[in-house]
């Protein structure tokens, strides 16, 4: 009888694992997927993310510095600190992943969007970035953000991911 009992138990454990298949990644920085993208998802040196349920992408650079960016067409995520302050350029080199940088108004903790300067995060719009990783000299990481504009239009970048050089 009590061998009964385990190998049922042990069966629906067995089940419950199968059934549940492999664990969700954690989600980091403001929700974000803590998973590295995969090279399918990430494409090397482009950005792509959706917007108004389309998918887009476009060839990306990332550079560092007191006003270290992400840019990929019109668009620049400035990445300079990250949520605590600290340097990125100091985070990416020392390889201190993942690394939050929260996107709105641009301050000691936190970086922006701009989209020409039209459309910005600030108080009422913004996001996250996350850099999970670097391969060669390739950034990789994902976003998600809204940015408006004078006229109160708001447009929504969501499940961004990005494998992109330097310049």
């Amino acid at each position: 009888m009590h061998k009964m009992i385990i190998l049922t138990g042990l069966f629906v454990v067995a089940l419950g694992v199968a059934a549940c298949g492999e664990a969700e990644p954690d989600l980091i920085c403001g929700g974000l997927s803590s998973a590295l993208p995969t090279p399918e998802e990430a494409v090397t040196g482009l950005a792509s993310w959706t917007e108004a349920g389309v998918s887009e992408s476009e060839p990306g650079t990332w550079n560092g510095g007191s006003n270290g960016d992400i840019t990929f067409g019109t668009i620049t995520l400035i990445i300079a600190k990250d949520e605590n302050g600290n340097n990125i350029d100091d985070l990416v080199s020392g390889g201190s992943f993942p690394i939050c940088i929260p996107l709105g108004e641009r301050s000691e903790q936190s970086g922006n969007a701009t989209d020409t300067g039209a459309f910005v995060t600030d108080a009422n719009n913004g996001g996250h970035v996350v850099i999970l990783g670097q391969e060669a000299d390739d950034l990789i990481g994902r976003f998600d953000f809204t940015m408006g504009n004078a006229s109160g239009e708001v447009r929504a970048l969501t499940n961004g991911v990005f494998r992109i050089p330097p310049r």
